[in-house]
C-alpha cells in the first residue's frame, strides 16, 4: 500500500517541519491523474509526506486531469523528495 504514495507526484519542493506534527491522515489528499496514470497531489503534501513516513495509505479524491506526463516534467517529482525546513 505504501507503494501508491511512493508514486504521488507533486510541484512542491518543501514543507514545513511543523505542519507535520498538526496534519490528520483521516483528511484525504487531493490529486489528480495524468496522461501516463501517474497521481499529482494538488492539495495535502503535508499528508502525503506524514503517510510516507509512518507507511500508511491515506484517503485519497481526485479532482481532475492533467493534460501532460508529471514523471516527465522538471517541475513535478516525487513526495519522497520534499525537503523538510523547519518554520
Amino acid at each position: 500500500m505504501v507503494k501508491e504514495i511512493l508514486m504521488l507526484y507533486t510541484n512542491e519542493t518543501c514543507i514545513f517541519r511543523s505542519r507535520l506534527t498538526v496534519v490528520d491522515l483521516n483528511e484525504p489528499i487531493f490529486t489528480v491523474r495524468d496522461t501516463a496514470g501517474n497521481i499529482a497531489v494538488t492539495n495535502g503534501n503535508h499528508r502525503a509526506y506524514k503517510a510516507l513516513q509512518k507507511g500508511v495509505v491515506p484517503p485519497m479524491r481526485q479532482i481532475g486531469t492533467i493534460g501532460f506526463d508529471v514523471s516527465q516534467s522538471e517541475n513535478f517529482r516525487p513526495v519522497s523528495e520534499l525537503v523538510v525546513i523547519d518554520k
